[in-house]
């Protein structure tokens, strides 16, 4: 299933060689070319890439900004691998997760979300979005260019062409559910690199969706009307040496989603990405720059 809705967790990365030439007039479609030829060689490179993961919790007023109650902080060792397929192709990305702390204390059994588990995780956005064998399931459209931290950096529009009905995928942890088209993408592209800089994922159309009961919670079916589900993804550069290269790696993402008649309407994810480490060989590690 593409693109849940509800509590994904992301790992997306894209590789950033030192140098890369410029070409100013390129259309949209040659900036996504450009983007999955980067994502492409990331991936051939068989990297393991490891941080630690700092999500916060929040459940949110109706104004989107006061809280209701007590965030809930977890601190994850997140270690996001690929191995590339003998056609060049990329496998799903590995993803584990090692609960370090839950509000600053050792976790508990009961603390273990399996709506964090690697098999819920949500699949490599930055693949999914620019590989080639991906790029026909979306459109393309040019906005103008602008700047991300003082970097000229071109902006493309990226609307999900898929269509279909709601998914729901439910079990006595965790509910996640989408609707194929029901998302879209803004964004910013180096200028010099087409390394990506900055994601922004937007809701293209409401949707309703029906919870199933849950027995262990001892929750009814319900009705819930999707209102808004946006993301935020910001890049920043870390440099690795033995070999010196450089990758664009997540440094924080933020989610705000609004669900009509839900028991926790409104919910604020944010998640920041630190310390990163790339295992080299099976004994030994390269630390990235802060």
């Amino acid at each position: 299933m593409r693109r849940l809705a509800l509590l994904t967790a992301l790992a997306s990365f894209a590789f950033v060689p030192l140098s890369a030439q410029r070409n100013s007039s390129v259309n949209p479609g040659e900036i996504a070319g450009r983007i999955g030829e980067y994502v492409q060689a990331y991936f051939a490179r068989a990297q393991s890439i490891i941080c630690d993961e700092i999500v916060r919790v929040q459940e949110l007023g109706p104004d989107l900004l006061s809280a209701t109650s007590p965030a809930r902080v977890v601190v994850n060792e997140l270690r996001v691998s690929w191995e590339p397929l003998s056609d060049g192709r990329m496998n799903p990305p590995v993803i584990l997760r090692n609960l370090v702390s839950v509000n600053g204390r050792p976790p508990r059994p009961k603390d273990h979300d399996k709506c964090f588990d690697p098999e819920a995780s949500s699949p490599e956005l930055l693949g999914e979005l620019f590989l080639p064998e991906n790029r026909p399931k979306f459109r393309y459209n040019a906005r103008s260019v602008s700047k991300v931290n003082g970097r000229p950096a071109y902006v493309i529009d990226v609307i999900d062409m898929d269509r279909g009905p709601v998914e729901v995928q439910a079990d006595e942890d965790c509910v996640k559910f989408g609707k194929p088209g029901s998302m879209r993408w803004r964004v910013w592209a180096d200028q010099e690199t087409f390394g990506v800089l900055r994601i922004e994922q937007s809701l293209n159309t409401l949707f309703d969706v029906t919870i199933p009961a849950n027995r262990k919670a001892h929750t009814p079916e319900r009705d819930v009307t999707v209102d808004r589900v946006s993301t935020t993804i910001v890049y920043r550069n870390v440099a690795f040496a033995d070999p010196d290269e450089s990758l664009l790696l997540p440094a924080s993402r933020e989610t705000v989603q609004v669900l009509r008649n839900s028991p926790a309407p409104r919910m604020r994810i944010s998640s920041s990405y630190r310390n990163y480490r790339r295992f080299m060989t099976g004994i030994r590690m390269v630390e990235g720059a802060p």
